[in-house]
């Protein structure tokens, strides 16, 4: 298994913040889990995060999940690592999504 890192620390950019219309959609999104549970939205909401910043998650993206959903920064960054959907660096333009496909035999 690879190494999941995040980017160098001279890649990182200094703040990020949801656009307004991301916002909307994480407050849906968020609306979705029970009382209580509501951490659990914490995958969609760092795939957009992803999504918004042009395929990968910096670092100040994590915390900023994280704290919309009042969670432990290290959660957050743990299941950025756990999911291969999520990159920790910039990831060039030719990347395909059958990369990340393993099978079974």
């Amino acid at each position: 298994m690879s190494v999941r890192r995040l980017a160098e620390p001279h890649l990182q950019p200094a703040s990020f913040a949801f656009s307004d219309e991301n916002v909307a959609w994480a407050k849906k999104q968020i609306a979705k889990y029970p009382e209580g549970r509501q951490q659990s939205a914490i995958i969609p909401l760092l795939w957009r995060a992803q999504e918004q910043n042009g395929g990968w998650l910096p670092e100040v993206a994590i915390r900023h999940v994280a704290d919309m959903r009042a969670a432990q920064h290290g959660n957050a960054g743990r299941q950025r690592r756990f999911s291969r959907h999520f990159e920790g660096s910039p990831v060039g333009v030719r990347r395909s999504p059958r990369q990340n496909l393993f099978g079974c035999v």
